[in-house]
């Protein structure tokens, strides 16, 4: 069974189009997200070292934005507190990675999301209930069961509508938006929207 309940790695806050998309399943009640403060601190110092020519606003529009995130997703309280006890119980090849599995176990997450799958390997997360996932991998298989429903991904197809509608600077056509979400990493998933391109 397919896991709704869901910790964002760093990795998937940044890039843009990763977390605007999770955000947007979240909000349709696909998903259910969780993070920490610590993770959200990683994508914005990540995002802000490649940015070094934002301004002073601009910078703290994207300092904001965490807090914006956690607004709209109460009730759900997607942010995780008090996990720090249990990091010292985890056990993986990068010791700064501790964090991740220790607040996604604590705040009752069911996996992982990470593009980094070799920093999670199966069984040091098997002693916490937990499964790192491919964000590639979870979207084809939520996109392969809504297709098995209905024929088609509607939902998905609704949410990345609008999610492409929204994009200003610079507005995308439906080519060059599936190409940003394959540079985002998202190739399988991206190659299978080219079907329902006239839906984009």
């Amino acid at each position: 069974m397919l896991p709704r309940i869901l910790f964002l790695d760093a990795c998937v806050l940044y890039p843009t189009q990763t977390r605007d998309l999770f955000m947007r399943l979240a909000l349709e009640g696909l998903v259910r997200l969780k993070w920490s403060q610590r993770v959200q601190e990683e994508w914005i110092r990540n995002f802000l070292q490649k940015r070094p020519d934002l301004g002073p606003e601009q910078v703290e529009r994207i300092r904001a934005m965490p807090a914006k995130m956690e607004a709209a997703l109460k009730p759900h309280e997607p942010l995780v507190e008090g996990y720090e006890h249990l990091v010292a119980k985890v056990h993986l090849p990068d010791e700064d990675d501790r964090h991740v599995v220790a607040a996604a176990h604590w705040g009752g997450a069911e996996a992982i999301l990470t593009f980094n799958l070799h920093d999670f390997p199966e069984e040091d997360l098997a002693r916490f209930d937990l499964v790192a996932l491919h964000p590639d991998a979870f979207l084809m298989e939520l996109a392969d069961a809504l297709i098995r429903e209905n024929a088609v991904p509607g939902t998905i197809l609704k949410i990345l509508r609008n999610q492409r509608g929204q994009l200003r600077n610079p507005p995308l056509e439906v080519p060059a938006f599936l190409e940003s979400l394959r540079k985002a990493g998202l190739t399988a998933f991206a190659r299978l929207l080219h079907a329902f391109a006239s839906e984009l």
